[in-house]
């Protein structure tokens, strides 16, 4: 058969070839790799007619295009209106043949439009090979780059326009995520706090500043940070998003993940450093109504390699289903490749689009647009197309491949689009058609676009501000487009001229100006040292909502030495609107404490503790010694005692105040407690078990020394009626395992003498978890002799549960390898994750013991295994038996059709990857892990070791899921020790527990989920 020329056909005729042509042949005579050659890339005049804008008001330009630039990562304007792009050749080469290229590393090139016709037509490579580059910012005639491990300042000091001078600022950032072709460090911004944010993606990594080499090192997993341009110091602040990040006008952060168009920031870690003893759940939150499945509506056709696939898989030459509804190859439908997210705030759109919030979803080739409107304390997206079936933009064209957005000195959007044949991560691609693709392919292509009002000018020379004096740039912080101020804002930072603060106060002060340009002008002067509290007090009597959590913050550093400003700060948390008492309640831990401020929380506690975020915010301002009087005013109201929500958040502080061992707070909380009327008695006694519980044992004893008689009887009557309930078989299983709880307050001793009789066959599995629990609260060497001796009668929940007991401290470890030793605990019943923790275990001695042990399981060669494995692949399964290996083997990590636990990578779609590329991933996790699914050792000062996946993570906590598929919160405050074991939380070894035969059977089944 003879093919035409492939590239002179369109997207859609192509695909219509392909399909008759594979019709045409049998098998054997189909040439698959001269069937998948990449779409024809259109040049870029042909490109700009392929485009759909849901505005007829609206225009799309071409701005730049190769061979002035290649694969735009990144862009950034300076204060000239030139443009400075990261150019990202490297994505996805490290998987073509032979890798990456000469010549094909990272860039920074600058743009210029020197005859201002609105394109550029000067291109110049400012620094070259540098790796992995994926951020840029301008600053100072230079820029900030992100190359991990390192974030540099690059500048040309000898006029050549290329940098001769370069400095590592920031060292440390993981590498992980080079693998999986993602970009570490992302989305540079300007603050209101006249710092750079920088958006780390969730690789990770312990961050030293070259200004203080010798400093411990901050660790930033699923953190951000922000740093001073000219000190280069920085700190970790709430994070959560993958590639993109922005601001909207009022200083609100948003980032995105691949499946999530846009999430929002609901809080900053610095406020939570105040109260270490509160948990706190992740600050970056989905936003968007639809959720993550937001439906898109593409217009590109289908790619080849996407209906080669579904044909092969059709004719069962392939493994897999078919990926559309329609038994088409069409993409998903929903956002896989979201990045680039962007608060629009220009003024070159109609006023509409002011706040709207882009993001770019590359694999549908379009950019989706929504509208942010308040939704409580925090804000909802909704798509903001008018028939609900519309893209903001979309393209025909299958290379186009928007990655990021910014907005320009002329008030327009700007798209920076890769122009990629491919942008799928090549390791996601199932090898069969990976290996006739063309991964470089657009490596030598990319474009810029503008999207602006048809009315605009695209031919106006832009300002150069850097030629402004201090007070023409003061006057531009009260400009309508966002790039104009924050331009303005960072130079008047980066001089430093003080001869400029009266003309910024000057904005500060005039009531002709927005409400939005004084607010700049307030943090001009913060960030110029010249800040006073007039115009702190200024600040609060802004009508604007909107302006006021600024107020707030501005705030936070007058408050212990003007009484005045902490009292405004007190009566903000009564404002109507909910974003400000929100902030009102996070800025109150700057005010030292008081009785305003206890009022203040108690009032906020009260009659807003369904709020969860609300909760969050006021508890973090809790302080040594405002903790006991805010619960005495609490337990005061009635209402709140007997709500649901009210004696929920009365544990919670009561369990703080434990926490924090704060002898004044940890009294008077128990003297609240206990001064508790009789018909409350089940109330104080719980909330009285909460406070004993968490303290620690010097505590515990003062307040038994020093409560009085009413608490010790209290607590003599808790513990008999507890052991009146464990005793008695007709409570309800539930009521028993609680009143095991309760007797971890007794003698030692005495609880260790019980135990055994909880753990016997006859008892029901909650008093088995519960007496399993408590166990592992005590020191005692006991403890892993019993565990080990009930052995034989607990079932796999309740084993399950002992290991991670048993693991959890060296001694009980060499317990638990001595019963493996000995027959009573087989070694299959660790399983391959336990036996990959116990071979990299801290202590030594066990390290050592089990890798002798298991020197035949994890760790063996997996190319060896996946071969052996192969043969699954030439076996017809079935997916009924498939649904069951499931549930025996994979149900402790994933969740399917409502059975398992949703802890590992999601397995929605993962049909899609094709047969070999899902036997890859079960017999060799190892082969490369995404960060956020390594096993971690956090080990407490006390000695004992938890590990398991970090699920999120605090300025104060970590939220760990660990291997018997339970949840722990862990305090900054008690881990001694933080190891990453390297590992994947599915380490491998999994073949010891599937046949062959299971092995198709289980990949049938997982083909079949979508």
């Amino acid at each position: 058969m003879r093919l035409p020329n492939l590239y002179s056909l369109t997207s859609g005729a192509l695909a219509g070839l392909l399909l008759s042509s594979l019709h045409a042949q049998s098998p054997d005579e189909t040439d698959y790799a001269r069937l998948l050659p990449p779409i024809p890339p259109r040049e870029p005049a042909e490109a700009l007619e392929s485009f759909a804008l849901a505005d007829e008001a609206l225009r799309i330009e071409l701005v730049a295009a190769e061979p002035l630039l290649r694969d735009p990562m990144a862009l950034d304007f300076d204060e000239r209106g030139r443009l400075y792009v990261v150019e990202f050749p490297e994505y996805n080469q490290r998987y073509a043949p032979g890798g990456i290229r000469e010549g094909d590393h990272g860039r920074v090139r600058l743009l210029a439009d020197t005859d201002g016709d609105g394109r550029m037509d000067e291109s110049t490579v400012f620094a070259d090979e540098l790796g992995y580059a994926s951020a840029v910012f301008c600053w100072d005639g230079g820029v900030f780059v992100g190359v991990a491990p390192d974030i540099l300042y690059l500048k040309d000091t000898d006029g050549d326009g290329k940098a001769d001078h370069r400095e590592v600022v920031l060292t440390g950032f993981a590498r992980e995520e080079h693998r999986a072709g993602q970009a570490p460090l992302n989305s540079f911004r300007w603050g209101f706090d006249n710092r750079i944010h920088v958006s780390t993606n969730f690789s990770g990594g312990a961050i030293r500043s070259s200004a203080d080499p010798d400093g411990a090192p901050v660790r930033i997993r699923n953190r951000d940070i922000a740093f001073d341009p000219r000190t280069g110091a920085f700190e970790a602040t709430s994070g959560g998003g993958q590639h993109g990040m922005s601001f909207d006008d009022w200083g609100r952060r948003f980032v995105c993940r691949n499946s999530e168009p846009v999430k929002m920031i609901f809080y900053d870690d610095r406020y939570l450093a105040g109260n270490p003893w509160l948990a706190a759940p992740a600050p970056a939150v989905s936003i968007a109504k639809q959720g993550k499945y937001t439906p898109l509506f593409s217009i590109s056709s289908e790619e080849p390699w996407r209906v080669v696939r579904t044909r092969m898989r059709s004719e069962e030459e392939f493994a897999g289903p078919v990926e559309g509804p329609d038994g088409t190859a069409k993409v998903s439908g929903y956002f896989t490749a979201a990045s680039g997210v962007t608060v629009y705030r220009g003024d070159a759109l109609p006023d509409e689009y002011r706040g709207d919030v882009f993001t770019g979803e590359a694999a549908n080739n379009l950019v989706h647009r929504a509208r942010l409107a308040p939704d409580g304390v925090g804000l909802v997206a909704e798509r903001a197309d008018p028939d609900g079936e519309t893209e903001f933009l979309a393209s025909t064209d299958n290379w186009f491949r928007p990655v990021q957005m910014a907005g320009g000195p002329d008030g327009a959007l700007y798209v920076a689009d890769m122009y990629r044949f491919l942008i799928e991560g090549a390791k996601f691609l199932p090898p069969e058609v990976l290996k006739h693709l063309d991964l470089r392919a657009g490596a030598d292509r990319g474009r810029i676009y503008r999207i602006t009002s048809k009315e605009s000018s695209s031919e106006e020379r832009p300002e150069n501000l850097g030629a402004l004096d201090s007070a023409e740039l003061a006057a531009l912080l009260a400009h309508p487009n966002g790039w104009h101020r924050e331009t303005a804002s960072r130079i008047l930072f980066q001089r430093q001229d003080q001869s400029a603060v009266d003309a910024v106060r000057a904005v500060a002060n005039d009531g002709d100006a927005t409400a939005l340009g004084r607010t700049h002008a307030r943090y001009t002067l913060q960030g110029l040292g010249a800040l006073g509290v007039a115009e702190v007090k200024a600040a609060f009597d802004e009508s604007d909502a909107d302006a006021l959590p600024h107020a707030l913050r501005l705030a936070e550093s007058f408050a212990a030495d003007h009484p005045e400003t902490s009292a405004k700060m007190v009566a903000l948390t009564e404002h109507p609107e909910a974003a400000v008492r929100y902030q009102a309640a996070w800025s109150l831990g700057a005010i030292a404490g008081g009785e305003a401020k206890t009022d203040a929380l108690v009032r906020l506690l009260s009659e807003e503790h369904g709020d969860s975020w609300m909760r969050l915010a006021a508890f973090s301002a809790i302080r040594a010694g405002d903790a006991g009087p805010i619960l005495t005013g609490l337990l005061g109201d009635e209402a709140l005692r007997k709500s649901k929500g009210g004696t929920k958040m009365i544990d919670d502080l009561v369990e703080q105040i434990g926490r924090s061992n704060h002898r004044d707070d940890a009294g008077l909380a128990s003297r609240a407690i206990a001064g508790l009327s009789e018909e409350e008695s089940a109330l104080s006694l719980r909330l009285l078990r909460r406070l004993l519980t968490h303290c620690d044992a010097e505590t515990r004893a003062w307040l038994i020394e020093t409560g009085g008689d009413e608490l010790v009887a209290a607590l003599e009557g808790m513990l008999t009626q507890a052991e009146r309930t464990v005793a008695d078989d007709a409570v309800d299983p539930s009521k028993r395992a609680s009143a095991i709880e309760v007797l971890r307050y007794a003698e030692a001793s005495d609880f260790l003498e019980r135990a055994p009789a909880w753990l016997e066959p006859g008892e029901p599995p909650a008093v088995h978890r519960a007496a399993i629990e408590s166990l592992g609260h005590f020191q005692e060497d006991a403890v892993g002799d019993i565990l080990v001796a009930a052995w034989p009668a607990l079932g796999p929940e309740a084993r399950s549960q002992a290991l991670e007991t048993l693991l959890a401290r060296p001694e009980r470890a060499e317990r638990c390898l001595d019963a493996i030793e000995s027959g009573v605990i087989g070694r299959g019943e660790l399983g391959p994750a336990r036996v990959a923790l116990l071979r990299s275990f801290p202590e030594e001695s066990v390290r050592s013991r089990a890798r002798q042990w298991f020197a035949d399981g994890p760790g063996q060669d997996r190319v060896a295994v996946v071969e052996r494995y192969r043969a699954a692949l030439e076996r017809e399964g079935d997916a009924e038996r498939g649904r069951a290996v499931f549930r025996k083997a994979c149900v402790a990590c994933h969740r399917l059709e409502k059975v398992g636990n949703d802890i590992g990578a999601g397995l929605q779609g993962i049909g899609k990857s094709g047969a070999e590329a899902i036997l890859l991933n079960i017999l060799d996790p190892n082969r490369d892990v995404k960060p956020e699914y390594l096993v971690y050792t956090l080990t407490t000062g006390e000695g004992q070791s938890h590990s398991g996946m970090i699920r999120s993570e605090s300025a104060n906590s970590f939220n760990l899921r660990r291997l018997d598929g339970s949840d722990l919160t862990i305090l900054r405050t008690d881990v001694a020790e933080l190891s990453g074991l390297g590992i994947s939380f599915m380490p491998d070894g999994l073949e010891a527990q599937i046949s062959v035969d299971e092995m198709a059977d289980l990949l049938a089944y997982l083909e079949t989920v979508e």
